[in-house]
């Protein structure tokens, strides 16, 4: 976690040279930050002195900083955790660090430690002292392009490519532009979206532009040959990266046209071969959209009126299927056929229909099921209905207490046995869908579709139910779980739906805010407090009404606001099914409102 207070270790009196050869990790050179952190977390320090543990504390600490993608905010913490607590960034170096850096930067063997330590104090102080950015840029794009590590290292890349336009090293850049076009150009990539990310980034630094129409032809061939393969929605993305390249490098309207008629072509094969309504009515959706960003002249040259006529149609015909392909299970079921389910319906399917189905996994809760399942279990269980049921904390506290019942006349929900039974059912519910098929499906998408930021981007932004301001939040928190990193997604994803909640109460008029007795302070009330208000259900229905209630809010059940909030939760408890629940819940919620949005999007 971040230190705030100025180290006062004397790092003067360590002859690093000889600590260095003492700290194996710190000799190896081509070790990845993240490997060297783990190593040295492994190292044996019974030995060392306080001040030698200081150090490997510290570079344990930079090695956890995070290269991103956005130019204003290179840097990010590996992990974010609740009330503002990260791991370290930057800003957390001390003045005494930071002179230790420089005292020692020449004899740092690890490069990618060497790299960030000069990146650190270019960053933070030295802007005028142009040998930090150096070092950074000849050791990140000296990285060979054939590491099997490709896609992390284009944030290397990009950073390194970043600091050179800074300081003007235009020997550099030209040496990476002739590198790049030499390896695009003549080798076989495994990987089909390996070229297409590369040339993003060549683009966005407007390197290669003199090879702009030798790159224009690869990126189509790549798009017919990836399209010819029924892989239509990669072949879309690099007719799109095709048109991005001719827009900055050359003037040519037509060609820019028979582009944007590829991209339709890609996405209308797209839905045609799709397997369910949602995922075909979207794609078809997506190349109206293409075609009328055109105008009309232009693109009628390629795509006549009445194949446009004609796709309007098969939007109207898809989107009727959506609805009915909505499937409802009961809390238990035969786990061969979700498996069955998966192996049909997300293996070896494009990324819109393996991302339908997955949101289109069993795992919707009826409400009414629920409570009519668990007035049977009282019923068919009446020596155990007469105690009442008490719920611990992990540590030991009493979090929920029922009492038992008197009569089994007019069992509701609203009895606290009832409702208690219920949640039990929801519980293990999650268990068995986590571990039976989202846990599964989720490895399958992981393994067969490359998952971008910029794809959860462009979900969230389409969903009418998050607020412009916390996009990026959202998009964070889901991409972090299809990263496997629950701890991150569940921190982030938890209090924003809360917010969520709020703001949709607001709108409906419900007033979230309460005012403390003999004060004029006016304070948002808890997440516990707003599902108890009388519009709650109206606006969210009883079955979604129903869980968030019982994963969010209730002691008897996850909880999960409330003991994120307080930090109640073990590591292993922010790993849980419950967290991958929670995860999944939000990207379902957020992946239909996206798919009715770009619908209400045609329509208009």
């Amino acid at each position: 976690m971040t230190e705030t207070n100025e180290n006062k270790i004397n790092f003067s009196e360590i002859d690093f040279s000889v600590f260095q050869e003492k700290i194996a990790p710190l000799s190896k050179e081509n070790l990845s930050l993240l490997i060297l952190d783990e190593e040295l977390r492994k190292f044996d320090i019974s030995n060392l002195s306080e001040t030698e543990m200081s150090i490997i504390e510290l570079f344990r600490k930079i090695s956890s900083i995070m290269l991103t993608d956005d130019i204003s905010n290179p840097f990010a913490p590996r992990l974010q955790l609740a009330k503002g607590a990260r791991t370290c960034m930057p800003e957390d170096i001390t003045e005494t660090e930071m002179d230790f850096f420089i005292s020692i930067l020449d004899k740092i063997a690890n490069k990618m430690l060497k790299a960030r330590m000069a990146d650190i104090l270019w960053f933070r102080k030295y802007k005028k002292k142009i040998e930090y950015p150096k070092i950074v840029i000849n050791i990140y794009l000296s990285i060979d392009f054939d590491d099997p590590k490709f896609f992390e290292n284009l944030l290397i890349w990009r950073r390194g490519l970043y600091l050179a336009t800074q300081i003007n090293d235009s020997t550099s850049l030209s040496a990476f532009s002739k590198k790049s076009v030499d390896y695009l150009f003549n080798t076989n990539f495994n990987n089909d979206a390996c070229f297409l990310r590369f040339t993003e980034m060549l683009r966005s630094f407007k390197l290669c532009s003199d090879n702009s129409t030798a790159m224009i032809a690869h990126l189509i061939q790549w798009g017919e040959g990836l399209q010819k393969n029924n892989n239509f929605l990669l072949a879309e993305q690099y007719y799109n990266e095709a048109s991005l390249w001719l827009l900055q490098t050359q003037k040519d309207s037509n060609k820019y046209t028979e582009l944007q008629i590829k991209r339709v072509s890609a996405y209308i094969d797209a839905a045609e071969k799709a397997e369910n309504g949602l995922s075909s009515a979207s794609n078809y959706e997506s190349a109206l959209k293409i075609l009328r960003s055109l105008e009309r002249k232009q693109r009628e040259q390629f795509f006549p009126l009445e194949q446009e006529n004609e796709l309007i149609k098969n939007i109207r015909k898809s989107g009727k299927f959506a609805l009915s392909e909505m499937r409802e299970t009961s809390a238990s079921f035969d786990i061969s056929n979700e498996i069955k389910y998966i192996a049909e319906n997300i293996k070896g399917k494009d990324k819109n229909s393996a991302l339908f189905n997955f949101v289109a996994l069993p795992g919707h809760i009826s409400f009414s099921k629920l409570e009519a399942d668990s007035i049977n279990f009282i019923k068919a269980s009446p020596l155990l209905s007469f105690f009442g049921h008490t719920t611990f904390g992990s540590d030991g506290r009493i979090i929920s207490k029922t009492s038992g019942i008197d009569s089994f006349e007019s069992l509701d929900s609203k009895n606290s046995a009832v409702w208690n039974n219920m949640i039990w059912q929801y519980m293990l519910h999650i268990s068995c869908i986590v571990q039976s098929a989202i846990l599964p499906a989720l490895q399958i998408i992981r393994c067969e579709h490359n998952i971008q930021f910029t794809d959860m981007i462009q979900i969230v932004q389409k969903s009418n139910i998050i607020p412009i301001d916390r996009i990026a939040i959202f998009a964070k928190g889901l991409y972090a779980g299809f990263s496997y990193d629950f701890m991150t997604s569940l921190h982030l994803l938890s209090p924003q739906v809360e917010n969520m909640v709020r703001i949709q109460l607001q709108e409906a008029g419900v007033r979230t805010t309460i005012i403390e007795n003999g004060t004029d302070v006016e304070q948002e009330i808890g997440f516990s407090k707003l599902v108890e208000k009388e519009k709650f259900e109206d606006i969210f229905g009883k079955d979604l009404s129903f869980e968030l209630k019982a994963l969010f809010c209730d002691g008897a059940g996850p909880n999960l606001r409330n003991n994120v909030a307080h930090g109640l939760l073990s590591s292993s408890e922010m790993n849980s099914v419950y967290s991958v629940y929670c995860w999944w819940l939000c990207f379902k919620l957020v992946f239909i409102n996206f798919y009715n949005a770009e619908r209400e999007d045609v329509k208009k």
